[in-house]
């Protein structure tokens, strides 16, 4: 009976556990599924900067590597609008250079 309950409380731990990861990739989708909407920068909040965008993204549960995966599948799917994008954020041309260069050597790895 107390092997029992130890696997209980065990078994509970990791649904609590999951839970909170299904919950953080739920938002995730969220914000996926938001971006997909968006089809041109008009759309997009007029506060929404390079930097506000990591803030959103990073509050949503996306850390660095997942964003880079983000930038790497954009980059792949379709360049140009991968361009578009950060330059409507207002980052400069060095830094969507940078980004993009990051995104294609990365995909080859």
């Amino acid at each position: 009976m107390l092997e029992e309950t130890s696997s209980n409380s065990r078994l509970k731990q990791l649904a609590r556990e999951l839970t909170g990861e299904l919950q953080a990739l739920q938002k995730r989708l969220f914000i996926v599924s938001k971006m997909l909407q968006i089809q041109t920068v008009e759309q997009l909040p007029s506060i929404v900067d390079g930097q506000s965008w990591k803030s959103i993204l990073s509050s949503a549960g996306m850390d660095k590597a997942a964003m880079n995966r983000w930038h790497i599948k954009f980059e792949q799917v379709a360049p140009y609008e991968h361009r578009q994008f950060l330059s409507d954020l207002g980052l400069s041309e060095d830094e969507i250079r940078q980004i993009r260069q990051d995104s294609v050597a990365s995909k080859q790895i």
